[in-house]
C-alpha cells in the first residue's frame, strides 16, 4: 500500500486517456512505463489517482475475503433459520431455498468480479485479491475438508463438493 505513493512522484498517476480494463502485454505493476489507467468493472470506475487505485486495493482484498466466506456459509448452512419456518413460497420452494439460491447468485457473482480483476494483468491489484483470498481462506475455511473444491473463485459456486457430506454424495443439502 505505501508502496503505491512512492511509484509516482509529483507526475500523473496515469494516463486518464488511455484507459484500458485489461493491459494487453502481461503483467504491469505501478512503477512499468506504461501509464495507462485500469478500468475496473465500469467506466465511471477509472482508477485514475493514487487514493481510488489504494480504493481499489482494499475493496478487492474484502471481496475476496467475502468470497471465502460465502464458501463457508454455503458448506455450513447459513440458511438453517428459514428451515424452522417451514413455510412455502409456491408448490416447490420454501424461504430457505430461496434464500440459498440468492447467496449462490452473489457467490458466483464474486467469483466473476474477482476474475475480472486477475484479468487486468495489474501486479498489485491480483496481489490484494490473493491476500483476500488467503485471508478470507484462513479465518473461514482452512479447517474444512479440501475434497475437490476448485480454488477459482469464479467456479467455485458451481462445484458439488460444497454438497457433499462428510465426503460422501448420499446426503445433499444445498
Amino acid at each position: 500500500f505505501p508502496i503505491i505513493w512512492m511509484s509516482v512522484g509529483s507526475s500523473t498517476f496515469c494516463e486518464k486517456s488511455e484507459a484500458m480494463d485489461m493491459h494487453m502485454e502481461g503483467f504491469k505493476t505501478v512503477f512499468s512505463s506504461e501509464t495507462s489507467c485500469i478500468v475496473l468493472f465500469f467506466s465511471e470506475w477509472t482508477l485514475d489517482n493514487k487514493v481510488e487505485f489504494s480504493m481499489a486495493l482494499w475493496g478487492i482484498a474484502f471481496l475476496a475475503f467475502c468470497t471465502e466466506a460465502l464458501t463457508c456459509a454455503r458448506r455450513e448452512g447459513i440458511s438453517i433459520c428459514f428451515a424452522r419456518c417451514g413455510l412455502k413460497i409456491g408448490p416447490c420452494f420454501s424461504p430457505n431455498d430461496v434464500f440459498t439460491a440468492v447467496i449462490y447468485a452473489v457467490h458466483v457473482l464474486a467469483g466473476y468480479c474477482l476474475m475480472l480483476v486477475a484479468m487486468t494483468y495489474q501486479v498489485e491489484l491480483v496481489a490484494y485479491l490473493l491476500c483476500g483470498l488467503t485471508m478470507g481462506h484462513l479465518v473461514f475455511n482452512s479447517r474444512a475438508a479440501v475434497g475437490s473444491a476448485s480454488p477459482d473463485p469464479c467456479c467455485v459456486g458451481r462445484d458439488d463438493s460444497l454438497y457433499q457430506a462428510n465426503g460422501t454424495d448420499d446426503e445433499r443439502k444445498p
